[in-house]
């Protein structure tokens, strides 16, 4: 086993430095799923070359072996905070500019990818992939707030992950609708991982695990859904009125989904509230020596924890921390991959 020198390099405006050259004490990068978008802290000794930084900036950080740092986030400089300690300079993922648009406008009989990737070259933000097949057949955004919360409103029907990849565009990852027959087509045990990417290396203890916590959980039943004024059990392809009583799809408390008006669409977002529960019902977290290629969404494999069966995990979080203490480490939160 070869052993590296941990390093950072930030890149302010275009001005690329080494944690050594910049005088940087301690970095950290918080990545997740939304509605949080990713930050990063940079503190650095009082005589750093990068205390000029100026609120709005680029910013890029890549974490590392000497000379092998790989780029871990991608957005703006958010807040520089001057003491007489050091320089804290704060960034914010470039999907920072969806909660900075406010935007009023309806969609009529558009898949959720269709409006999120509207909604998101509205803002000017990259998009890497959108994904999502449930047709609504009315979805209105407006001014009043931010088109960020509408696109994790979107996430949260769709049952997506929101994440901000290692370039900064945004990945709007969504399993296939709902088959028909109360499932979902596609694998959904792979849809993490073939939307996503899985992780490179399997997660073991006594190798690069060096802590560790794992929990079962209770979890709420989910929601059953009821289709918004839809009188028919039918499809898309007949007519539909307003009824009192509404049917919903599963066995729990009943959510009217206002932007669905066919069983279809509600059997779709029942599927997708039901694969949240049983993930949720499952959430390790664990420190690992640093890795700059795990990011949230990815599946990978964790074993040898004792007394836990381990398995096929989905990452919800990661924070890339680096200092001169504990060098370069990792630590995760996970959940059920399906």
């Amino acid at each position: 086993m070869t052993l590296t020198r941990p390093s950072a390099v930030v890149t302010l405006d275009g001005q690329r430095l080494t944690s050594a050259e910049g005088a940087v004490a301690r970095v950290r990068v918080h990545l997740g799923l939304g509605p949080a978008h990713d930050l990063v802290e940079c503190f650095c000794w009082p005589s750093s070359k990068l205390k000029g930084a100026t609120a709005g900036g680029t910013l890029t950080v890549a974490l590392g072996g000497v000379g092998e740092e790989q780029d871990v986030f991608v957005g703006e400089v958010s807040d520089v905070r001057l003491a007489p300690d050091g320089v804290v300079i704060e960034g914010l993922a470039a999907t920072i500019a969806l909660s900075r648009s406010f935007v009023s406008q309806s969609f009529l009989d558009l898949s959720i990818a269709d409006i999120v990737q509207q909604l998101a070259d509205a803002a000017g933000v990259a998009v890497d992939d959108v994904s999502g097949d449930t047709v609504l057949s009315a979805y209105a955004v407006d001014d009043r707030r931010p088109v960020w919360g509408y696109i994790n409103e979107l996430a949260q029907l769709a049952g997506a992950d929101v994440v901000t990849t290692v370039s900064g565009a945004l990945k709007f990852a969504a399993p296939a609708a709902s088959d028909g027959a109360g499932g979902v087509s596609g694998a959904l045990a792979g849809a993490a991982s073939l939307l996503l990417g899985g992780a490179s290396n399997g997660l073991r203890f006594g190798a690069n695990v060096i802590d560790w916590r794992a929990a079962a959980r209770v979890v709420s039943e989910p929601a059953s859904v009821a289709a918004y004024g839809s009188g028919s059990e039918s499809g898309s392809e007949k007519w539909h009125w307003i009824r009192r009583d509404q049917d919903a799809v599963g066995s729990g408390r009943t959510r009217v989904a206002a932007a669905a008006s066919t069983r279809d669409a509600a059997s779709a977002i029942a599927d997708t509230l039901a694969m949240r529960a049983r993930r949720a019902a499952r959430r390790t977290t664990v420190t690992v020596t640093g890795d700059a290629t795990l990011r949230p969404g990815q599946v990978t494999q964790v074993s040898d924890l004792p007394g836990d069966a381990g398995g096929e995990l989905r990452i919800v979080a990661a924070v890339h921390s680096l200092d001169g203490d504990s060098g370069f480490r990792t630590r995760l939160t996970l959940e059920a991959s399906q």
